[in-house]
């Protein structure tokens, strides 16, 4: 759970309940957004190959390429927002 600073000893009356250190959010933070990015470089290019390859249609090619820009600028957006809010 992650609740701020102040929040933690008002939400404690459950003794299940775990809170990770800012540290360790940082960290699974930044893999999740670098592996998202490695993905976003690598797929179009897997993607386009055989398409290139067994002559595929302009359009088609058009829409990958479609679709990445905006997964990337997606991504793009939430990072900034992340670092915006101090979440990264």
């Amino acid at each position: 759970m992650c609740f701020p600073r102040e929040d933690r000893s008002e939400n404690n009356e459950e003794e299940c309940v775990q809170f990770y250190s800012n540290e360790r959010t940082e960290t699974l933070i930044k893999a999740i957004i670098g592996l998202a990015t490695t993905l976003l470089l690598i797929l179009p290019t897997v993607a386009l190959y055989p398409l290139t390859v067994n002559g595929g249609t302009g359009g088609v090619k058009i829409g990958v390429v479609a679709i990445n820009l905006l997964a990337r600028s997606n991504l793009v957006s939430k990072e900034a927002a992340a670092s915006t809010l101090n979440l990264r």
